[in-house]
């Protein structure tokens, strides 16, 4: 077990450490609610997939280019304000957009339509057919129309109507997200990077992992305590607008916190980053170039799309059974808490089961939960399942890092594990996007129960090929730094001749 009170922690871990912390803080307080608010705004399955899957995109493939960019120019102090600032332009935009009607905020508030909420005071749902007891009036249609709608062409027209208005509040959303998460992440990743170095080039690598479950507990905490707050609240406010607007505003009110953090917070680039980018396609290319690797990336991608039916849409499913905010954000403690677990004691399960038995264990646990949270009859019932909900991606990034510090060339495994974060991002968003159809289409816990018999599948798929392809314990670089015209190293790798002559002279005492 690590020891907390011996660590010497210099300035750069303190203010990072509380960095990560306010900014998991002010992630988890909407982020992982981000689906049910829009299913609130009136979104379909369909759409909020689409957006779920875009912002990951965004987020995966932009992130290293300003990276690259800042680390370049030296500005990397001015991307992580700028990240900060970013997040918080996408939190002030998503409050300020209205839902469709006060239907949705009522329907899906905490599961449980016809709530007792007075809205007869609330400015903008006075005539949404809404009676103060917050149920529908019964000689009112949801859009506060009188039954003689009831003619067929006048139902046409408040149909496409409809249509209209929820295609021109998806392509908002989809602006507002994708504009703010173009930076939003970046900020992050940078302050995670050089906390990393930075221990690892004082000889403190061992609080990295501290780092990072401080970060997880963090989020898990303020998405149980701001949901909390959240149950309390009537269902609609400020102008029609959901609830759930208060975890936006907690979320920039952290976010300011951490803008206060990056000013005072110092950042470490060692020297082989700022001239990175030959690395980091030497790195995709020896990704490729391995069947045990390729295999990893193919593991990557099929996780990211298997996990996100119950990543994005598990608390659609909870709020169909009721289940409020509370529980939600209960969930996501519980998650948080069996994560922190895995970070600590990870190497150790990976000791005694090898990297084989993990994969499988990976996605049988997944299939596991699938299953049963279909079957499940009350929200709180998934508390039980967020353990195995933890495990799973944390374990199987855990496996995936030892295989690849194990078998990486020297100077090469941060490029390969980020390669493999962009891969994993991939399948993320494809998954959110097939999710968001399947359910437009049919019941969401039949989606679940495909999903979890895919999980069979795979995990069995994958197993078998790393047992017929298991990993090269002896691994020959040299071949990777030669150049493809005149096997020699090139003049734009001179900074790595040292690690080619190295490997070389590694190579001829093996021989």
């Amino acid at each position: 077990m690590m020891d907390f009170g011996r660590q010497e922690y210099s300035p750069l871990t303190r203010w990072s450490m509380a960095f990560m912390a306010l900014y998991a803080a002010a992630e988890g307080c909407i982020i992982p609610f981000l689906s049910i608010y829009l299913r609130q705004l009136g979104l379909t399955s369909f759409y909020v997939g689409l957006i779920l899957g875009i912002r990951v995109l965004v987020a995966a493939l932009f992130g290293p280019v300003w990276r690259h960019l800042s680390r370049k120019y030296g500005r990397q102090k001015s991307l992580v304000l700028l990240s900060v600032l970013a997040g918080l332009a996408l939190r002030i935009g998503l409050a300020l957009i209205l839902p469709i009607s006060c239907e949705y905020p009522l329907e899906y508030c905490n599961g449980m339509p016809g709530q007792q909420v007075d809205n007869s005071t609330t400015p903008g749902c006075e005539s949404s057919g809404v009676n103060t007891q917050g149920q529908w009036d019964s000689h009112t249609d949801i859009w506060g129309v009188e039954s003689i709608n009831d003619d067929p062409i006048l139902r046409i027209q408040t149909s496409s109507s409809d249509e209209q208005s929820e295609g021109s509040l998806f392509i908002t959303v989809l602006l507002v997200v994708s504009l703010g998460e173009l930076f939003a992440s970046s900020g992050f990743q940078l302050v995670r990077v050089s906390l990393y170095h930075h221990l690892d080039n004082t000889d403190n690598f061992n609080l990295f992992p501290i780092a990072m479950s401080i970060w997880t507990i963090s989020g898990g905490l303020s998405a149980a305590v701001i949901s909390a707050a959240v149950d309390q609240a009537p269902c609609i406010i400020l102008d029609g607008r959901s609830s759930m607007v208060i975890q936006i505003a907690c979320s920039a009110v952290f976010l300011i916190a951490v803008s206060a953090v990056s000013y005072f917070l110092p950042l470490f680039e060692p020297h082989s980053l700022l001239h990175s980018t030959n690395r980091a396609t030497k790195a995709f290319s020896y990704l490729c170039s391995n069947i045990h690797h390729f295999l990893l990336m193919a593991n990557s991608v099929f996780m990211g799309i298997l996990s996100s039916a119950f990543s994005g849409f598990l608390f659609w499913h909870l709020q169909d059974l009721g289940g409020t905010a509370f529980s939600m954000g209960f969930f996501l403690l519980v998650e948080s808490s069996s994560q922190c677990i895995v970070r600590m004691k990870g190497a150790l399960l990976l000791r005694k089961l090898g990297h084989l038995w993990i994969i499988g264990l990976n996605f049988g646990c997944l299939a596991v939960t699938y299953f049963y949270v279909a079957l499940i009859g009350n929200s709180w019932m998934a508390t039980l399942i967020g353990v195995i909900g933890g495990l799973v991606l944390t374990l199987f990034w855990k496996a995936a890092s030892d295989s690849l510090e194990e078998t990486a060339p020297p100077g090469l495994y941060l490029h390969m594990f980020k390669h493999l974060e962009i891969i994993h991002a991939i399948g993320t968003a494809i998954g959110y996007i097939s999710v968001g159809f399947l359910v437009d289409i049919i019941r969401l816990k039949l989606v679940f129960v495909i999903f979890g018999a895919l999980s069979i599948i795979w995990g069995g798929v994958a197993s078998v090929a790393m047992y017929l392809f298991p990993r090269k314990e002896n691994v020959h670089y040299a071949k990777l730094f030669e150049s493809q015209g005149n096997g020699r190293a090139s003049a734009t790798d001179s900074e790595e001749d040292w690690l080619e002559k190295a490997v070389h002279d590694n190579d001829d005492e093996e021989l």
